[in-house]
């Protein structure tokens, strides 16, 4: 009650989407703080969910997906330092970046190209999905997302989806023809 962050009511409802369906697809205005709300919903998934793997996917390079993850996750920390806490370590370089929390969930940037491919998550992220070479995106990415995530007594929770993938996007940009 006493924080000074205040989430407007299309936020808490973008929140309440994320964590409720499996696929989401959102499709924003800039501006409209789509990363910043994909990033609090990795970070909380994160915490809530222990030995959960995630993952971050920017449209351009691992390096737009670093930057994203990275500016949201400060910012995040800023403002909830109590989330800062749950983190065991955070790894930051020039195209990568490991977040991993005392519950042994981790959360990476992944790359949209075919160097990527093997990997498995439990949870996605697609950020400017409206530039995502689709081949890569069908071929690499999205079969990264068939494995169940294990609760901490090493089962399968069979309430939880097999995969969760949110694709956020920008209404528009510069060369948009009308």
């Amino acid at each position: 009650k006493d924080s000074y962050v205040k989430l407007y009511a299309y936020q808490r409802i973008m929140l309440r989407v994320f964590f409720r369906f499996q696929y989401v697809f959102a499709t924003l205005t800039r501006g409209s703080a789509k990363s910043y709300m994909s990033q609090l919903f990795n970070f909380l998934n994160l915490t809530f969910k222990p030995r959960i793997k995630t993952s971050v996917t920017a449209s351009g390079s691992k390096e737009q997906g670093r930057n994203i993850a990275n500016e949201k996750i400060s910012e995040i920390k800023s403002q909830f330092p109590a989330l800062e806490k749950e983190i065991k370590s955070l790894s930051v370089g020039k195209d990568y970046l490991d977040l991993e929390l005392y519950n042994d969930s981790i959360s990476t940037v992944v790359g949209c190209h075919n160097s990527s491919r093997g990997g498995r998550k439990h949870s996605g992220i697609i950020e400017e999905a409206f530039d995502i070479d689709v081949k890569t995106l069908n071929e690499v990415i999205l079969p990264m997302f068939n494995v169940k995530r294990r609760t901490v007594n090493g089962l399968e929770n069979d309430s939880e989806f097999d995969e969760q993938i949110i694709y956020v996007t920008t209404a528009g940009f510069y060369d948009t023809e009308i």
